[in-house]
């Protein structure tokens, strides 16, 4: 477990990294890990990986807001708590859901998907269901 550990310090380390091909390297490692590995989700989530994903929500890659959007709803299955106190994490969704339309390409439909699954998943806690109403009329559901 301590091995796990410290690969899941070194990879969220990575995501500050100021090099895009690290944090990309990073970030799709981070996605596979918590899609795998279910004891995984809770370490990435105590290593402070949910602001770094977060803020790749606001990426013009549409390929890291994927793999972000995904890597989020994973860990939000099982580190709930960390969501509730990540400032600005509703905010990155919400920007996800407001920038969906039809016609936009795969990839953004998959962020968009995602990060609508993370809010619902978060409103499920009570004190959220709110905001998450809010973006279901945003993202027109």
């Amino acid at each position: 477990m301590e091995v796990k550990r410290r690969t899941v310090k070194t990879l969220v380390t990575k995501l500050g990294s100021v090099s895009e091909r690290t944090r990309v390297d990073a970030l799709c490692e981070l996605r596979l890990m918590t899609k795998l590995d279910a004891e995984s989700r809770p370490l990435i989530a105590e290593a402070g990986a949910v602001p770094y994903l977060a803020e790749t929500l606001y990426s013009s890659s549409h390929s890291s807001q994927d793999n972000s959007a995904a890597t989020l709803l994973s860990l939000s299955i099982s580190s709930r708590a960390t969501f509730m106190s990540t400032r600005g994490l509703l905010d990155a969704i919400s920007h996800i859901l407001r920038r969906h339309s039809p016609e936009s390409p795969h990839c953004r439909r998959v962020s968009t998907h995602h990060s609508f699954e993370t809010g619902h998943l978060l409103g499920e806690v009570g004190s959220l269901l709110y905001v998450v109403g809010a973006m279901e009329v945003i993202a027109g559901g």
